[in-house]
């Protein structure tokens, strides 16, 4: 691991706050324009930080390159520990069952974000590296 995953980790956490900041705003409108906005508050919830998650694991892999992958796992547990810092400063309750599946949830969507969005090789850069296999393999 070097220096540049956990950099793409920490972009992609930065990204999964600027996500979730932009959409509690929208939830925030959408929640007060109904009658009863209670009701929505739990499912608005978990849909912002699954989102949220999944941007950030997205913008993580991409920047990840070839760790694409791993840095978007890392983000997503960055970011459940810092929900769970900020679940926690807020005065929530502990309830294990709950909060593992949120957190779970969270590293799983951010790995999706991450399988979708990695960088993979392309067709061109694929040929090029058999090639130069096949020519250092002569060499010898």
């Amino acid at each position: 691991m070097n220096r540049s995953f956990f950099k793409s980790a920490a972009i992609g956490l930065a990204v999964s706050l600027a996500v979730l900041c932009i959409l509690v705003l929208i939830g925030a409108l959408i929640a007060g324009k109904t009658a009863d906005p209670n009701k929505l508050i739990t499912p608005l919830a978990f849909a912002i930080l699954g989102v949220s998650a999944f941007a950030g694991g997205a913008s993580a892999a991409r920047l990840g390159g070839y760790d694409g992958l791993a840095s978007a796992a890392v983000c997503g547990a960055m970011l459940s520990i810092l929900h769970l810092a900020v679940h926690l400063a807020l005065g929530g309750r502990l309830e294990m069952l709950p909060l593992i599946l949120t957190y779970a949830g969270i590293v799983v969507l951010a790995f999706f974000g991450g399988i979708v969005f990695r960088r993979r090789a392309s067709a061109s850069s694929s040929k090029k590296l058999r090639k130069f296999k096949k020519l250092s393999k002569r060499s010898r």
